[in-house]
């Protein structure tokens, strides 16, 4: 069975809500956790968005991911939320 690969970039309002940590709190996003990255804005020197990256997820696993990040997104708001799945940044993504 093929793996998956995705990014979930979400824009960062400063308000210290942070969804990449909320999202990590389940444990198949720890388990396929890659690493992050932020924008910031250069004039202001505050961060503006932030991805964070998940590879080598099983099919299997990806629709649960999914559901808890669509819980996630109706508790909390989509804060700027919008998740890739395909090729993107400096991994092959499916």
């Amino acid at each position: 069975m093929d793996n998956i690969n995705y990014i979930i970039h979400y824009k960062y309002d400063g308000s210290g809500f942070d969804l990449g940590m909320i999202v990590k709190q389940h444990p198949l996003f720890e388990k396929y956790y890659d690493g992050w990255e932020v924008t910031m804005n250069i004039k202001t020197k505050q961060i503006e968005s932030k991805r964070l990256y998940f590879y080598d997820i099983p099919k299997q696993h990806i629709r649960i991911m999914m559901s808890h990040l669509e819980k996630v997104r109706k508790t909390h708001g989509d804060n700027g939320l919008q998740i890739y799945v395909g090729k993107q940044g400096n991994k092959v993504f499916d």
